[in-house]
């Protein structure tokens, strides 16, 4: 079921009024995910911040309630959640296909955004002008060169109006389909999509300049000072970021970090977490070398408990 919800004119962005790092008025779609149909506060915060400087037209790829596309309406121009089963590049899509090209022509830059990221830790502004600076047709935050064809790395990517009126990226969205995983959307279109448009003439460039590699990805975003965290640096197989250290240095920025903990703890289960602990504590073993690295691992342990308020 779809739903699509207008806020009231006093609650409109502020999109219209902000210019920051120039190139025309700025038009995002925004993907989301809604584990157990909720919409996670960190997003809510994402959304507020980001349509200080946009429009965004949000869809999300899951049942959602009408209480909780409520919570986002003071932020968005429209909502919708349907199952779709098409990820990020099927959210855009459906976008797309609802406003029609005609209405996205109005602005001068398009957005594609999504939910994967804990933002902004440093302030959207910053890098909107300095992306601005970057004489390119299309940039993201970072580009993937981990693999074979380098791409421009989708969770948040900015198009300009040349873009915007070209054939080839229509027909590109017109024709995404369902996929069996996400990693064959990420090579059918992520990938796909930088080298269609590199391949007609068309530039890309990043916000983070910096090669980055897979033990240094996260880390460097943050020395960066990219407004974006991925969720997932602290989940699973990617977890590369001690959280409490990460934690520390949000407060300092002012980042709530009472969102990025629900989400953690919303998302890992007993089991996943001794398995990032034991983990962690044989990266910490590794790099802490010495006389000092028992006192480390005990104050780790402390540190985790804290946490994640629970025993391993």
């Amino acid at each position: 079921m779809q739903k699509f919800v207008t806020p009231k004119p006093a609650e409109t962005q502020l999109y219209q009024l902000s210019q920051v790092g120039g190139g025309g008025r700025r038009l995002c779609l925004f993907a989301g995910y809604c584990k157990d149909g909720i919409i996670p506060d960190y997003v809510i915060y994402y959304l507020k911040k980001l349509s200080m400087l946009c429009e965004i037209h949000y869809m999300a790829d899951s049942e959602v309630s009408d209480k909780e596309i409520a919570k986002i309406q003071p932020y968005v121009k429209s909502a919708s959640a349907v199952k779709h089963n098409k990820y990020d590049f099927g959210s855009w899509q459906e976008l797309i296909n609802m406003l029609g090209w005609d209405y996205i022509e109005q602005f001068g830059q398009l957005i594609f955004a999504n939910d994967s990221c804990y933002a902004p830790v440093f302030p959207f502004e910053d890098m909107f002008i300095k992306m601005e600076h970057k004489n390119a047709d299309f940039r993201g935050v970072t580009v993937n060169n981990l693999v074979k064809l380098p791409h421009v790395q989708s969770y948040f990517i900015v198009f300009n109006k040349r873009i915007i009126k070209e054939a080839a990226f229509r027909h590109f969205m017109k024709n995404i389909k369902k996929e069996k995983s996400h990693t064959e959307i990420v090579n059918k279109y992520e990938i796909r999509l930088t080298r269609l448009l590199a391949g007609i003439g068309y530039s890309y460039a990043s916000y983070v300049d910096e090669n980055l590699v897979a033990t240094s990805f996260y880390l460097k975003l943050f020395l960066n000072k990219s407004p974006f965290i991925k969720t997932k640096a602290f989940l699973g197989d990617f977890f590369v970021i001690p959280p409490v250290f990460c934690f520390h240095v949000l407060q300092m920025l002012n980042y709530p970090v009472k969102y990025m903990k629900d989400n953690i703890k919303s998302n890992i289960n007993s089991t996943i977490r001794k398995k990032i602990y034991l983990k962690t504590l044989k990266k910490l073993t590794i790099f802490s070398m010495g006389p000092f690295a028992k006192y480390v691992i005990r104050f780790k342990k402390l540190l985790f408990k804290q946490i994640f308020h629970t025993e391993f």
